[in-house]
């Protein structure tokens, strides 16, 4: 302990420790004052002007804002407002880059089934397809794309698949599964 120490020394000890009487540092004692001015303006903004909203009022202004844009989302992901061809070349982007790895760029089929001919596994119906692609069917190698897709994504790799029925491409998979009517 050097000579300045000991004038710093307080007549107390706790465990066996010395304290010393050291200042703060200049930047911890200006940011103490800076919060504590910054509060103290912030008291006036919110109590007496009234200028700024609550936090109630903020909540509120948030949750209308999400609402609108769940209602603009919902108008634009809706399949009726969409063109069906559009749709089947927006499903096709999404097929190519998800899908096309296990059911071949044609949907002939490679790892997974083929998907142009009558023969479906968990049946052919927008329901079924749905269902597969949202839980996908894990004993089989078919991943659940539900979290990683948008429901605007699965409703067009729905419309393309469905456009892919009944096409009976050659070199297809074998077929599995039970024929359904097209």
């Amino acid at each position: 302990m050097s000579s300045n120490d000991d004038d710093k020394l307080l007549d107390h000890e706790y465990d066996e420790i010395q304290e010393l009487d050291n200042n703060l540092p200049l930047w911890w004692l200006w940011t103490f004052f800076g919060a504590i001015i910054f509060s103290f303006i912030y008291w006036l903004h919110y109590s007496y002007t009234g200028d700024g909203p609550t936090m109630d009022q903020e909540l509120k202004m948030a949750m209308s804002q999400i609402e609108e844009k769940r209602r603009a989302a919902e108008k634009t992901g809706s399949a009726e407002e969409v063109d069906p061809a559009e749709l089947r070349v927006a499903g096709q982007k999404v097929y190519q880059n998800f899908c096309a790895s296990c059911h071949m760029e044609n949907g002939a089929g490679s790892v997974g089934p083929n998907l142009t001919d009558d023969y479906w596994i968990h049946g052919n119906s927008t329901e079924a397809i749905i269902q597969v692609i949202k839980a996908g069917v894990l004993d089989k190698g078919m991943p659940a794309w539900d979290g990683v897709l948008r429901p605007a994504d699965i409703t067009a790799v729905v419309a393309f698949v469905e456009s892919l029925k009944g096409q009976n491409v050659s070199g297809g998979k074998k077929p599995q599964g039970e024929k359904v009517n097209p």
